[in-house]
């Protein structure tokens, strides 16, 4: 039997934990639900906090999970996984930016309890357009703005999805940029390259021959040594 005998977590810190295991594992909530006998809804309340975890649940939920419940309580720095899914090049049409499954993989980094239970993906940069401020190699972990409340904001840094005609053809590209506000009080999305020939700053709502639409928040990186 599992005793506790002064909570030392919080409901929402134990949730947090389940979710990354249950992410790991590739189990969805739908499954671990079955599993359990009880409604997805339950288990995503209990995942971020919004319902309290009880001492029955944390050893229902360990146990569906092949986890033993002290693990969920250790105080070791918590870890999530998130996918690795795409490079960054500026040079790169967005079709072979992103990985086949068979190149996708998991990187396991510190939590970070300001979006939990939000999606993200994880990108390499792969050419110096950011240098100054990502060196090459860098893994930026992203939150899809789909997945966030509000606009996009000045001073941070977007995955970008252009588009524009090339030979007659739509290609699309996918870089990363910093939202910047202009000295004539203009919205631009710039790069922080060393390289003046990857510096020019484009609007923020694109121009006539060039589609640029923000699709995900850069929310932290892991640079190489």
């Amino acid at each position: 039997m599992l005793m506790v005998n002064k909570p030392r977590h919080s409901s929402q810190q134990v949730g947090a934990r389940f979710r990354r295991e249950r992410q790991a594992q590739g189990m969805s909530l739908r499954e671990l639900a079955r599993r359990l006998g009880t409604d997805p809804n339950i288990i995503s309340r209990l995942e971020t906090g919004k319902r309290q975890m009880s001492v029955e649940w944390l050893s229902t939920i360990a146990d569906a999970l092949g986890i033993r419940p002290a693990e969920f309580l250790e105080t070791s720095p918590p870890e999530e996984h998130v996918m690795v899914s795409a490079s960054v090049r500026l040079d790169q049409w967005l079709e072979d930016c992103w990985y086949d499954d068979a190149n996708c993989y998991l990187l396991r980094i510190p939590a970070d309890e300001r979006h939990a239970g939000t999606e993200r993906i994880a990108v390499v940069v792969d050419c110096s357009s950011m240098n100054l401020r990502y060196p090459e190699g860098t893994i930026l972990i992203c939150v899809p703005l789909e997945k966030l409340e509000g606009g996009i904001e000045v001073d941070k840094r977007y995955l970008i999805r252009s588009r524009r005609l090339v030979d007659g053809k739509q290609q699309d590209q996918l870089s990363v940029k910093t939202l910047v506000m202009g000295e004539d009080n203009q919205l631009r999305f710039v790069t922080e390259s060393d390289d003046p020939d990857k510096t020019r700053a484009v609007p923020a709502f694109g121009t006539p021959d060039q589609e640029i639409r923000p699709i995900a928040l850069v929310i932290g990186s892991i640079q190489p040594e």
